[in-house]
C-alpha cells in the first residue's frame, strides 16, 4: 500500500509526452488483441459451434488487460492535465 508522501510524490511527478505515447501504445496493442479475441469467437459462433474454454479464457484475460490498460493511460492523460492546470495557475 502507498504511504501519503510516496502519493504526494508521485502526484507531482511530471507524466512526459514520451510516457503518454508509451501508454497509448501500450493500450492499443491491448485493444488489438482484444479485438482479434472477438473475431475468434465470432468465427466459433458463425460456425455453430461453442468456442473453447481456452479461447473463453484468453478472452476474459484480454478483456482484463484492456481495462487495465485503458485506466492507466486515461489516468496519466488526467494527472498531466491536472498537472498542466495547476501550473499554470
Amino acid at each position: 500500500m502507498r504511504t501519503s508522501e510516496q502519493h504526494e510524490r508521485s502526484a507531482a511527478t511530471p507524466i512526459t509526452d514520451d510516457v503518454l505515447v508509451e501508454l497509448r501504445v501500450r493500450y492499443e496493442t491491448a485493444y488489438h488483441a482484444y479485438q482479434s479475441s472477438v473475431l475468434k469467437l465470432e468465427e466459433a459462433w458463425r460456425a455453430g459451434d461453442q468456442p473453447a474454454p481456452e479461447l473463453r479464457a484468453r478472452h476474459a484475460e484480454l478483456l482484463r488487460q484492456l481495462n487495465e490498460e485503458r485506466a492507466r493511460y486515461r489516468d496519466a492523460l488526467m494527472h498531466a492535465a491536472f498537472l498542466s492546470d495547476n501550473a499554470s495557475h
